[in-house]
């Protein structure tokens, strides 16, 4: 579980580091980006020093504080580009894929 959860504070890192500065504001505040860049350095670079119950609340609790101030851009971008099954199978599948709404 310990790996899954490093991961997932992983993959929301470098999903956030993708987003405008404004966007990031608005999902993670300020300080909530911060804590997420500091606690993806520290499992990239202390790995032995990682307390799990740091980590766990970050995953079951931080980040479930994100989703709802996602949901409203995330329905838009639905409405812009809906995935199809391939696309939910196998993200890398498609990298061309664009979120425009004539891509």
């Amino acid at each position: 579980m310990r790996h899954a959860a490093e991961r997932i504070v992983e993959r929301v890192f470098q999903a956030a580091q993708g987003l405008p500065a404004e966007l990031r504001e608005r999902y993670f505040g300020g300080d909530g980006s911060r804590a997420l860049r500091g606690m993806r350095n520290r499992l990239a670079h202390n790995d032995l020093d990682i307390d799990e119950n740091v980590l766990w609340e970050s995953v079951a609790v931080d980040l479930r504080e994100v989703r709802p101030r996602l949901a409203d851009d995330a329905a838009s971008a639905r409405v812009l580009a809906p995935l199809t099954p391939d696309d939910t199978a196998d993200p890398d599948a498609n990298p061309n894929r664009s979120l425009s709404p004539a891509g």
